[in-house]
């Protein structure tokens, strides 16, 4: 299994996000014959990584206020050795409640698409409440299918933009989450 986490603290005046990025290869159940006469079987691989050392924030803002919107954007490409499926999925990570009072939105690209040439897929897979991204996809099985079978060379760009609503009870609260985007065959 393979995860890429993006982390995001939201504060009503400040907000700044944090990705915690690990990248490593794993092996899976899958097997295949090979001819090789040292072995009978070889483990296929799964990759996730971020091509060109892009920058490891996904948002990050001072100064947030109500009706303030801000955007960021990831890239994430598989490089597995079999078709994969990539998902994404939330978690609450603390805070004091401002989450019910973020709306994000978080659309992709086209596969193969970048942050730099972003353009949509479509419209956004999940626009709502922050809290309610967690509650709805908490995990991977019941994740957002960002590439149902992704290949060698696939690649994502990721887009997301928050806004804090106008309504005094967001005042001095504060919200961390992760977003995991997650790679199985």
């Amino acid at each position: 299994m393979m995860v890429l986490k993006v982390g995001l603290a939201a504060i009503v005046v400040v907000a700044a996000a944090i990705m915690a990025w690990s990248t490593f290869t794993t092996s899976t159940a899958r097997v295949s014959a090979t001819t090789d006469s040292d072995s009978l079987f070889q483990a296929s691989t799964l990759t996730l990584d971020r091509p060109n050392g892009e920058v490891s924030l996904l948002l990050n803002a001072d100064g947030l206020y109500p009706g303030l919107e801000t955007t960021g954007c990831v890239e994430v490409a598989y490089d597995g050795s079999i078709p994969a499926s990539v998902r994404l999925h939330g978690a609450p990570g603390g805070g004091t409640g401002l989450e019910e009072f973020v709306e994000i939105s978080l659309e992709q690209s086209a596969l193969g698409g970048s942050c730099a040439a972003f353009e949509p897929a479509g419209d956004p897979f999940y626009d709502g409440n922050l809290a309610n991204l967690w509650r709805r996809h908490p995990s991977y099985g019941r994740g957002v299918t960002l590439a149902p079978a992704a290949t060698a060379g696939t690649l994502i760009a990721l887009r997301a933009t928050a806004t804090v609503v106008d309504d005094n009870d967001a005042q001095g609260l504060t919200t961390g989450f992760v977003i995991t985007i997650e790679v199985r065959p």
